[in-house]
């Protein structure tokens, strides 16, 4: 291939060059990529499945930690008040009853993540396995 330049008062000159290259070419194939993909889909339908009509529950729900721990009925959420209660309404019907979610130790001495009174409950601690 030539090159020649021709600027104004400048001599003309000419060059060759030969270009060699490299190109990267990616061939895909579909027999891994719908072994990859089932997986996923299945894992997609499974989750479809189980939320399936979720808003038949016959009320509003949220995931708020003190509706959880009233769906487990935890003790100390318990006590006296009904238990299709919304977060809302869970609160004032506890009033100013002060709760904490944090480390228990049970009956047999493990500890457990439980709601409890203030002085009972304590942080959870980094590196415990809890059940």
């Amino acid at each position: 291939m030539a090159f020649e330049v021709n600027l104004t008062g400048i001599p003309t000159q000419s060059l060759r060059f030969q270009r060699e290259s490299t190109e990267l070419v990616y061939l895909s194939d579909f027999k891994f990529l719908s072994l990859a993909l089932l997986p996923t889909v299945f894992s997609a339908l499974t989750v479809l499945l189980l939320m399936w009509r979720w808003w038949r529950l016959g009320r509003r729900v949220s995931l708020s930690p003190l509706e959880i721990a009233r769906a487990f009925t935890a003790p100390e959420l318990s006590a006296g008040s009904a238990s299709d209660l919304a977060a809302k309404e869970l609160m004032r019907d506890i009033g100013s009853k002060k709760i904490r979610y944090g480390e228990v130790e049970n009956e047999l001495m493990v500890p457990a993540l439980r709601f409890a009174p203030p002085d009972v409950a304590r942080a959870p601690r980094q590196g415990v396995l809890y059940f």
